[in-house]
């Protein structure tokens, strides 16, 4: 009997199957002793597999084992091929389990309602909370359905408050960035900040890397689909320290962000994360609004009403 020695690549992908599926285990056994949601599992699932999939595979994508195989099929001149069949059949694995939290898990084992929506407006409550701003946070106009279907797309809705309850000044100072923020203190009165009149929710894209990179400002700014705005500076720190807290999930440590959030004339800001021997770092720098650069990337933003 002969054995068919696989190759690196054939290695590589069986590993990180194996990977891929132990980690979702464990999220399932804490879901099935209820310890977590799963709505909260499959957040927390997904985070895992963002440094898995590619950036670049667009919502689009259909959940079917044959349409992932060919995907893969077709993807393989532009991703690297070791690691192009987990990404797939991730993608494959999460959007059914989205499925799953839309069909199964509308009421919990007490038979009351659960309502994902409410439970992450209570979660924002808590997040201001923590960092010392009590402030009410009110239901946002949307469905139990949008909101799934939005995180599946690799989207999340945000709460910011108005400039009155949470000066941008005391929330930078909240989480932090006071003593390191890497503007020079005579660089951030040239930020064209956008205090809040009053507080508002947001839905934002948030991968741990952009969906788009390697443009300019202005060509982003002509791009962005109707209704959005690219994301400011504030509303970029909100989502920064959300995502880290809720999902442990650091944006940006490969690709840069750019802010709408003008910065002096003909530049603008952008961030990025850098971690360091496990100590993580929010920077904050200018770039022109000309220069391309393949890793400066953009993120856009809508406006959701509140209830």
């Amino acid at each position: 009997m002969t054995t068919e020695k696989k190759s690196k690549e054939g290695v590589a992908e069986t590993l990180a199957l194996f990977d891929l599926d132990e980690k979702w285990q464990e999220i399932r056994k804490k879901i099935e002793a209820r310890e977590i949601s799963f709505e909260v599992g499959v957040c927390r699932f997904r985070s895992l597999l963002e440094a898995t999939l590619d950036p670049e595979l667009t919502s689009s994508l259909e959940v079917t084992d044959d349409s992932a195989a060919a995907t893969a099929e077709s993807d393989v001149g532009t991703s690297n091929p070791e690691d192009t069949k987990p990404r797939m059949l991730a993608r494959v694995e999460l959007r059914n389990a989205l499925r799953r939290v839309d069909e199964t898990d509308a009421t919990n084992e007490r038979g009351k309602t659960h309502d994902s929506v409410e439970d992450w407006r209570r979660w924002m409550e808590q997040f201001y909370k923590k960092y010392g701003f009590n402030i009410q946070v009110p239901p946002p106009g949307v469905t139990r359905e949008q909101l799934v279907g939005w995180r599946q797309d690799g989207m999340q809705i945000f709460y910011r408050p108005s400039e009155l309850l949470v000066p941008t000044s005391k929330l930078i100072q909240a989480f932090g960035h006071e003593n390191h923020w890497t503007l020079e203190k005579d660089q951030v009165r040239k930020i064209g900040w956008e205090p809040a009149k009053v507080g508002y929710w947001f839905l934002a894209e948030a991968r741990e890397a952009c969906l788009r990179h390697g443009k300019t400002f202005k060509e982003y700014e002509e791009e962005k689909p109707e209704g959005a705005e690219l994301v400011s500076l504030e509303e970029y720190l909100i989502i920064w320290h959300v995502l880290k807290d809720d999902l442990q999930m650091i944006l940006d440590s490969e690709f840069h962000t750019m802010f709408r959030t003008s910065y002096g004339i003909g530049e603008t800001l952008y961030a990025l994360s850098n971690i360091n021997n496990l100590a993580i770092e929010l920077i904050v720098r200018k770039w022109s609004k000309m220069i391309v650069l393949r890793r400066m990337g953009a993120r856009y933003r809508w406006i959701i009403p509140s209830v």
